[in-house]
């Protein structure tokens, strides 16, 4: 009974070797928390993203399918190229979303990022935000952060918008742009190495019910990378702070251990040396 007594004891009671173990994987813990915390992070933001977009195309599509079409005598509407690219660039002016506007045989019949110049059509293209990263070194350690949370920690299989489940990694728009003529609408998110890179909505434009093309608005979510950025940032930061506390701590508990183990063996060795009788231990 003393026995069984003696080993329950033993294991309701942490060892040593238990709490130097739980103090090492402080800053592990810390750090997948955090792996899974940006990842969550990341789907929240698309998501919402998408939604927004979502709505602002079917209210351009609306908008069109009202002011930018022929009205004919057999009650069939076509879209009126010049009011329809007049519109285009209106509702683009601002915004930094890219409009495009394709009839129902495939014709682009306005893109906002095409102007018209003397010398012909120019595209205008959004410039890269400047790099926000303090440092080379920080900036490094975060891509490869961001890379290994993408490839082992992400659950981006799934986006909700607006209570429609849509299946990552989403197809091209041009691949299915005939789903729209049907009255579809379609959603592309472009995600690599988990930068978002762009978001992409396509939706029918209708006039009483009669597909008369397709919209299509694409976005480049730089909010979303840079908040996605100052997150990541924190959470390394905070990883090193747990990492700096682990190495104290862990110091600190080998001393603990250690200091009586060399008062004991110092005074077992003065004894077998028989240099005193009494030794305080």
């Amino acid at each position: 009974m003393k026995f069984f007594a003696s080993s329950q004891k033993r294991l309701l009671k942490p060892s040593i070797f238990r709490r130097i173990l739980a103090v090492n994987i402080l800053a592990l813990l810390t750090l997948v928390v955090g792996l899974l915390y940006v990842d969550r992070y990341r789907i929240s933001l698309i998501e919402s993203e998408v939604g927004n977009l979502s709505a602002q195309a079917e209210n351009f599509a609306a908008a069109l399918g009202e002011a930018a079409t022929n009205n004919k005598l057999n009650n069939e509407n076509s879209l009126n190229q010049g009011r329809a690219d007049q519109i285009i660039r209106r509702l683009a002016k601002n915004t930094k979303t890219q409009l495009v506007l394709i009839s129902r045989d495939r014709t682009i019949l306005s893109d906002s990022r095409l102007l018209l110049e003397p010398g012909g059509l120019v595209q205008k293209d959004e410039l890269p935000p400047p790099e926000t990263f303090p440092n080379i070194f920080t900036k490094h350690l975060l891509n490869i952060f961001d890379k290994f949370t993408f490839l082992f920690f992400s659950n981006l299989k799934t986006l909700n918008i607006a209570g429609e489940i849509i299946t990552y990694p989403t197809p091209d728009l041009w691949s299915q742009i005939d789903k729209t003529f049907e009255g579809q609408k379609l959603f592309h998110v472009d995600i690599s190495k988990g930068s978002v890179d762009k978001i992409s909505v396509a939706v029918p434009v209708q006039r009483y019910k009669q597909v008369l093309g397709t919209l299509i608005l694409t976005f480049n979510p730089l909010a979303i990378n840079e908040s996605v950025f100052l997150v990541r940032l924190q959470i390394l930061q905070i990883s090193m702070i747990a990492l700096i506390i682990t190495i104290f701590l862990s110091i600190y508990l080998a001393k603990t251990i250690a200091q009586p183990i060399n008062r004991l063996v110092k005074t077992a060795n003065n004894v077998r040396q028989g240099l005193s009788r009494e030794y305080s231990i």
